[in-house]
């Protein structure tokens, strides 16, 4: 049987630092596994970066997701690359990543956004980035969505 485990809020300088140092390992942890995906798409970054398309290395990006369509099937892997928080800057990153020739591979349309799977030509790279509703109703209307 499972213990259960309540959370206890850190009030003293060296809980702290046990919790900041935690929440590092398991940072670490998550790049060392998406370590080779985030490699393969340097090049790309780079580009992202001379055109000035923000996107960001925090703790909610450069990680590994599950995208794949049903739970029954193989399991793939993509690196979420989170975006602009602004609402005028949301569909830079997807924009950028459709000139620069990657594909949509998946759009996910929510009440207030998407979430849209880019894959590059001829690879197994995939990232994971979310737009706004009109841009993923257009993508899901253009014929680069598989």
């Amino acid at each position: 049987m499972a213990r259960s485990f309540e959370y206890k809020h850190p009030t003293t300088y060296a809980e702290i630092v046990e919790a900041e140092t935690r929440a590092h390992a398991r940072r670490r942890a998550e790049l060392a596994k998406a370590e080779k995906m985030i490699r393969a798409i340097e090049s790309d970054l780079k580009a992202l970066c001379d055109q000035r398309v923000p996107y960001a290395v925090s703790s909610y990006s450069m990680c590994l997701v599950d995208v794949r369509d049903d739970i029954s099937g193989r399991a793939q892997y993509a690196v979420r690359i989170a975006g602009g928080i602004f609402f005028e800057t949301r569909d830079l990153l997807p924009r950028a990543l459709v000139a620069l020739g990657w594909i949509a591979e998946r759009v996910k349309l929510s009440k207030y956004d998407s979430t849209v799977v880019f894959r590059r030509p001829k690879t197994q790279v995939r990232v994971q980035v979310d737009a706004s509703v009109e841009l993923g109703t257009a993508l899901t209307k253009s014929e680069a969505c598989t």
